[in-house]
């Protein structure tokens, strides 16, 4: 079962915020083993199908990443630039993220995703016009061409959990 997101308002609340950031990751991880998931992705590009999960996760045994083993790579954006640390396993790209302050991305993105902010602020623009800022303990989740193509900036820099 998944539990509610919780907000921090306040830094009283930051240990509420952690265990959040769990629940919500407990929850992703779990979508593949319900029935719902199970279906829907059974059901991707059926006639009508309105769910549908560009891959599955691939098979691999219980697997512990220690984030600060991972060797970086510096993807320089429009303005600033992006620290990526990324476990590929399959067609699964797992990431953390840095942006620096005054990161604006140089493209627009129509990949699907489902990105936690750990902490800062990110703002999510669409092409369409909409604008979004998230801060941590939010997220976001799109498929592939789910919507109008995004990109992100932030003038304070982020830290990000992305899967995709």
């Amino acid at each position: 079962m998944c539990l509610k997101p919780v907000i921090a308002r306040s830094s009283c609340d930051e240990a509420i915020q952690t265990v959040a950031a769990d629940a919500f990751l407990d929850c992703f991880a779990s979508l593949a083993m319900t029935e719902t998931g199970a279906t829907a992705y059974a059901n991707r590009g059926a006639a009508g199908s309105e769910i549908g999960f560009p891959h599955e996760t691939p098979r691999l045994p219980f697997t512990v990443t220690d984030w600060s083993k991972v060797e970086a790579t510096t993807h320089p954006g429009e303005t600033g630039q992006a620290r990526w640390r990324t476990l590929n396993i399959g067609d699964l790209r797992v990431r953390i993220v840095e942006y620096s302050p005054g990161y604006l991305a140089d493209h627009w993105c129509d990949r699907g995703h489902v990105l936690y902010v750990l902490k800062g602020e990110l703002d999510s623009e669409l092409r369409d016009g909409r604008k979004f800022k998230l801060t941590a303990g939010m997220s976001y989740q799109v498929s592939d061409y789910g919507d109008a193509a995004h990109r992100s900036s932030t003038t304070t820099g982020a830290t990000l959990f992305i899967v995709d």
